[in-house]
Order: structure tokens, then sequence, then C-alpha cells
């Protein structure tokens, strides 16, 4: 039998799925922030988790929060629709980029089948071996790791431009996930639901402390160079004039004709509605 080959992607096209991974934000300021610093920052965010039932010392979990950045893997014709939920400020950059920095695709699960049945058993038993058993421990991690990347197939999720909550099907976000290795970090690399709330000496929220340190992490950001960026998207037209003003007046060493090739990549999503 032939061996197949897995570790060169930049061989392969899809045949479905977009070629480009899109991350979307809900403030024009994110953006320009993210292309000045050629980067984009993980931040903590909230995971409902009530549907995995998961139990430790008899307290149900039902939330967590860890440093992440999310893409989806959407052909550019679909992707207005999903900009309704996570805004229409975008960067789209090549999956082999993606691919090369870790970023995984997550995994969507049927909360009735096996799978999901056997994960709860071994977290509840991974939960509850000693301290000193490191090998058991090990496995115990593994499971909180495989947590990070997983999502039920529906359910409810606030949409970032209402801050409403609508139920939605998770499966056509088709979502990659990047979550960092904050393990040589002063800083937890999960909460879990009242940890989410607590607040420091000057009532500040943990949350918000993490993520202001994680900015000024490097090790812990995804670099891009501008030759990597495919897409930018704006929504309208007087946003993409501002983000031409934005980019024209960078100070960071950017030359013209980067500037604008930058320039060139920017799609206005009220147009790309109509035409895609």
């Amino acid at each position: 039998m032939e061996r197949l080959d897995v570790i060169k992607p930049k061989e392969l096209k899809p045949n479905r799925s977009a070629n480009v991974l899109f991350h979307f934000m809900s403030e024009l300021r994110f953006l320009c922030r993210a292309i000045e610093a050629k980067a984009l920052f993980p931040r903590y965010c909230k995971e409902n988790i009530t549907y995995l039932n998961l139990r430790v010392n008899d307290h149900q979990l039902t939330e967590v929060a860890y440093p992440e950045k999310c893409f989806c893997d959407i052909p550019v014709h679909n992707v207005y629709e999903h900009t309704k939920n996570y805004g229409t400020y975008g960067i789209g950059l090549p999956k082999t980029w993606g691919i090369e920095q870790g970023i995984q695709p997550i995994q969507y699960v049927n909360i009735n089948s096996q799978l999901i049945k056997d994960f709860q058993t071994a977290f509840q038993r991974g939960t509850g071996v000693a301290a000193d058993n490191r090998d058991a421990q090990f496995l115990s991690n593994y499971l909180v790791s495989y947590m990070l990347y997983i999502k039920p197939l529906m359910g409810e999720n606030r949409n970032r431009v209402t801050n409403e909550m609508e139920n939605i099907y998770f499966t056509d976000e088709c979502e990659w996930r990047f979550v960092p290795d904050l393990s040589t970090k002063e800083m937890d690399s999960i909460l879990f639901d009242n940890d989410i709330c607590k607040k420091d000496e000057n009532q500040k929220s943990i949350i918000d402390k993490y993520n202001e340190a994680l900015e000024r992490l490097r090790d812990t950001w995804l670099i891009f160079e501008y030759s990597d960026i495919r897409y930018i998207t704006v929504k309208t037209y007087e946003e993409r004039d501002k983000l031409i003003a934005f980019i024209h007046d960078m100070n960071n060493g950017t030359d013209e004709i980067e500037k604008l090739r930058l320039i060139s990549k920017i799609i206005v999503l009220d147009d790309a509605e109509e035409d895609f």
C-alpha cells in the first residue's frame, strides 16, 4: 500500500472548504492594531461547558475561560453570514500559514455519542487521581486540553455584534482554534467557574488582567507578514477609507509599495453580500 505523506499540506488545495482562514473582529480599531503589529493576540474567552455534564468534588462545571484565537474555514462567498455574529473587520490568512502556526480544527461533538460518554468517564476518573501520580496527572491534563478543542453541534452563543444570545449550529462556523502554551508563564492556562469571576484588590477582573498581559507577551502572539494576508474586510466604504488612511499613516517601517499592496487586499462586505 502506498504511504500517504501528511507532512506536505502545501501540495494540496481543498475542494469544498476554504484555502484561507478568516479571523473577524467587532471593531475597526482591533483590526488596525493587528495590522500595525503584524500579529493577532489571543484573549481569554468564556465557553459554556454544561453540555459535557462534568463534575469535580460534587461541583458541576458550567463555564471555562482560556486563551484562544478563533478562525473560520469558510469560502469568501459564504463568509458574510458569519460576520453577522462575529463582526465585519477581518483578516484572511492562508490555511498553510495556520497549519504551520499550529492552529487546530475543532471537533464538533454529538453530546449523545459514545465518544462524549467515554470522555465524561475518563474526566471524572482523571480528576480524582492523587497529585503524586504523575502519569495519571499527565492524562488528566490531556483531557482538559482536549476539552479546549471540542464544541457541541448546536447551542446558545452570544452574538459579538448585538450582544444578544442566539441558538445556532456551531458546525456552520467551521472553526479552527489556536491556544497558546502558557506552561512557562505566571498565569493560569484555564479558569473554571468561580475563578472566572475573581477580581484583584483594585476590583479588576482576572480575565482582563490576563488579557492585558497576553498582549505584552510576544511569544504568545500569532505573527504574520503582510505578504501572508490574502484579504482584509470591512463593512462600508467609509470604513475602507478610514483603514486606508490608517495604513498610509503607519509608522512601523513599512514602505509605500507594501502599504499599497495591503490596501489592494481590502474587501468591502456591503459589496461582497451582493457580488459573491
